[in-house]
């Protein structure tokens, strides 16, 4: 059985001790955010409705003491206190602004407006806290001097992936976009707004400054897009699904017991690498001797020659070849694969999920370690 740790070098002291952060937040964008802020070491408050947050109803379940219990609220709720309130209610938002009178950042991902109809927007927390780093977090922007024909429209993670030209490049050539089975559009857009509110609190460590920040969704879709973009600011072209024409080989390639994913993007590699399928003669073969030639005869010559190799071969064999070779070439592993993978538990990065989840459940903890400092317990999962 697979043992997942229950301490983690999150650093001692944890950075963000003595930071307060109130989450008026649901399902997954602004509660990720609070996770990895709580997980610096903030107190975070958790605001949810009597019914609780919406997440609590999505899978995939456990079951803890004959009740189901949601693996979606496991995964994004970690270290934080829970406070309900209805926000429909005088009473709830009194609540809540006695809360946030002692806050240092406020994080919200309701629709823009919600919060400021009810008596919680930006200006009435800072009527109470006059500093507060107040961070709102939509699918197209709830800044009012940059609003745009799509500033009211609802947004969750398909939609922001889709318009923000991720899904534009996931699937076979000429197929439909599909859908990554991840949600970049959540997770990315809380990577910016937890970078923002760092910012934010070190600035006003500095100037004694609160902030109104504005993180949408599509916005940052638009940053994690950057190659695309890119390809078409400086060479006019559109990326779409498919294969990339920078390198060949370049992509995954099939074994006897699943596939291996590498990329080859120099000659010198090259060279590696058609020593290690013992065929010296494509070193110098005008078709695959240069990188835009093997780009070029990549589905006829290129990517049929190597993928005749690596199907005669397990995941494994391939792997180590071509690693002793010096050759980046990486098993493509499920989720099954990861718990069992030797350099997953040497890092501790899956810690064992405490307080009310489930016994023998796990959570995915932060991917980073402060080096040479004492490990403290993980954040529990509070109910």
């Amino acid at each position: 059985m697979t043992e997942f740790v229950k301490t983690a070098a999150l650093g001692s002291p944890r950075p963000l001790e003595g930071v307060t952060v109130l989450g008026l937040e649901q399902f997954i964008a602004g509660p990720c955010v609070t996770m990895w802020l709580a997980d610096a070491g903030a107190h975070v408050i958790k605001v949810e409705p009597p019914s609780g947050d919406p997440a609590r109803q999505l899978g995939p379940f456990a079951v803890r003491d004959g009740a189901r219990f949601s693996g979606m609220f496991a995964r994004f709720n970690r270290g934080k206190e829970i406070v309900r309130a209805d926000l429909r209610t005088e009473a709830g938002v009194r609540t809540v602004l006695d809360l946030a009178e002692q806050a240092d950042v406020v994080v919200e991902n309701f629709k823009p407006g919600v919060l400021a109809r009810r008596g919680l927007g930006y200006d009435a927390v800072r009527a109470v806290c006059e500093d507060v780093i107040y961070c709102s977090i939509t699918g197209f922007g709830a800044d009012p001097r940059a609003a745009g024909p799509y500033s009211d429209y609802p947004a969750l993670d398909i939609v922001a992936q889709a318009m923000g030209g991720l899904m534009h490049l996931c699937g076979e050539e000429g197929g439909p976009p599909l859908y990554p089975g991840f949600g970049i559009g959540d997770v990315g857009t809380s990577m910016f707004a937890t970078i923002a509110i760092l910012q934010a609190l070190y600035r006003r460590q500095r100037t004694g400054a609160g902030a109104r920040l504005d993180v949408p969704m599509y916005d940052s879709m638009i940053a994690l897009n950057e190659r695309a973009m890119n390809a078409l600011a400086y060479a006019g072209h559109v990326n779409t699904r498919g294969q990339a024409d920078l390198a060949a080989p370049w992509g995954a390639f099939p074994t006897t017991d699943g596939h291996v994913a590498l990329i080859v993007p120099t000659d010198a590699m090259w060279r590696k690498v058609c020593a290690v399928i013992q065929r010296p003669d494509l070193v110098s073969d005008e078709r695959t001797a240069t990188a835009a030639e093997r780009v070029a005869h990549r589905d006829t010559l290129t990517h049929p020659v190597l993928a005749g190799w690596t199907s005669t071969r397990t995941a494994a064999e391939v792997v180590a070849a071509l690693l002793a070779a010096g050759v980046p070439c990486g098993k493509v592993q499920n989720s099954a694969d990861l718990v069992s993978c030797p350099q997953v538990a040497a890092r501790g990065q899956l810690w064992a999920a405490t307080g009310a989840a489930p016994e023998g459940a796990f959570v995915v903890g932060v991917p980073y370690r402060f080096v040479g400092e004492p490990e403290a317990p993980v954040p529990p999962v509070n109910a």
